[in-house]
């Protein structure tokens, strides 16, 4: 594979379901190449199509700079490998895979973006913990067949962070995964609801369910 420099910008196609361009991200890397250019040590990869499958923001800063764009063309990539160049590295976060897979139309995928919209305000990390058993989401897999549960228990805890700013701590993972464990049915939680204000913050998963345990009991 040869390594190849050039100043059209327009030649990079971008992939829809690749990541957002980060400005920020940009500007720090035009900052990082003006004070020495070393992009032709990690060259962009593109396809055939010159669709840019590693490095879209390297091309935004070479084009910011008017510099120079190194790249390598790999016939047999396709948009697939997006996710399995950057799985292990740390410049993608957990929602960077999860729109990527969601916008490749993978249906439980689309199904936990859904959930994750609905409720914003929740952690992405405990809303798989809640959908599902642990699985290789940067890798394409995620388990969601506890998604019904995990959507009653976001319900159920948005309405107990209504109940006062006091109850800001709701949010928190060790709250959450108490709430999941510790109330079954919706009496339960009514009563639960009713005696809000005598939740106190804790620093532990079964110092919460005690808590929870003694109202809804």
């Amino acid at each position: 594979m040869k390594i190849q420099q050039t100043t059209d910008y327009a030649r990079f196609r971008s992939i829809i379901s690749n990541r957002e361009v980060d400005k920020k991200h940009v500007r720090k890397l035009a900052d990082s190449i003006a004070r020495k250019n070393l992009l032709h040590i990690r060259p962009v990869i593109c396809n055939h199509e010159m669709q840019v499958i590693d490095g879209q923001h390297r091309v935004a800063a070479c084009q910011l700079l008017k510099q120079p764009v190194w790249f390598i063309q790999v016939d047999d990539l396709t948009k697939d490998d997006i996710a399995l160049l950057n799985t292990a590295q740390k410049n993608w976060c957990m929602l960077d895979f999860i729109n990527f897979y969601t916008i490749e139309g993978r249906e439980d995928f689309r199904k936990f973006s859904r959930l994750l919209n609905r409720f914003s305000e929740m952690k992405v990390t405990i809303l798989l913990r809640l959908c599902g058993t642990s699985r290789n989401v940067r890798g394409g897999q995620i388990d969601i067949s506890n998604i019904k549960q995990a959507e009653r228990v976001c319900i159920w805890v948005r309405q107990l962070r209504n109940k006062g700013e006091q109850l800001a701590f709701v949010y928190e993972r060790n709250f959450v995964r108490a709430v999941a464990a510790t109330v079954e049915v919706e009496e339960e939680f009514d009563r639960l609801l009713s005696r809000a204000t005598d939740l106190t913050k804790a620093y532990s998963e079964p110092e919460y369910k005690k808590q929870i345990k003694a109202i809804i009991r």
